[in-house]
């Protein structure tokens, strides 16, 4: 009989320090208090084919940009909400660039030139305001999952063309220019705080509004973020 008592008690503390660490995954009140937080981005962005609206064919896919790199510096707050829930909005200053497909580039330029490069490089804020849940597995280490919606805000946006003997610019914003400077992307990633303080992430945000200028054209352009951090 006091066998069956010693092991009941084993099984019973086993299930209570189980239920206890399940707890503790979800919900860790000693490390959920709002912080200050900065982020540094390497960034690629991955524009969409051109959709073009014609009358003789319908509608007709262009490749005319292709990917291009850039980076990205900002500061989130991070608000705990309930358990290990919290909301986390921020703001970012940005440079990317596109590159040129120069196939596309002789459609549109008039003159018959020898481009030596052709791209496309832009300035904006970026506010993004994330819903998240971390999950605390081992000590000093927390995972976290978000997503949630990011308004762009094109500051500058100017084509660079490379020519033989001399370079050429112009704005893309504008009146004449080819692009909006408006759009609202969709965040979605994860990320690794180390030691409460040292952050890591990856994460994509498709492109949701045209950038095209005109209703004859429409493309979009996506991003894919790797990240790293310092939470204060």
């Amino acid at each position: 009989m006091k066998k069956l008592k010693t092991i009941a008690a084993a099984v019973l503390l086993t299930a209570a320090a189980t239920t206890a660490n399940a707890q503790d995954i979800f919900d860790s009140p000693d490390l959920n208090h709002p912080y200050f937080g900065v982020r540094l981005s390497y960034e690629l962005s991955v524009p969409t084919d051109i959709n073009y609206k014609t009358t003789d064919f319908g509608s007709v896919n262009v490749n005319g940009f292709d990917a291009g790199s850039g980076f990205n510096l900002g500061a989130v707050y991070n608000i705990p909400v309930w358990r290990n829930l919290y909301v986390e909005p921020g703001v970012t200053l940005y440079y990317n660039t596109l590159k040129i497909n120069k196939d596309y580039l002789g459609t549109i330029v008039e003159g018959n030139y020898d481009f030596t490069s052709a791209s496309v490089r832009q300035w904006g804020l970026r506010i993004p305001i994330l819903v998240g849940y971390h999950f605390d597995f081992i000590p000093d280490l927390r995972l976290s999952f978000f997503t949630g919606p990011e308004l762009d805000l094109g500051i500058k946006s100017r084509l660079h063309l490379g020519v033989d003997r001399f370079d050429a610019s112009a704005s893309t914003y504008g009146d004449d220019g080819e692009f909006n400077r408006c759009d609202i992307k969709w965040r979605i990633g994860v990320g690794a705080t180390f030691k409460d303080h040292y952050y890591a992430a990856i994460s994509g945000a498709p492109g949701l509004c045209d950038l095209a200028k005109g209703s004859a054209a429409k493309m979009r352009k996506n991003l894919f973020d790797i990240t790293l951090g310092y939470n204060f």
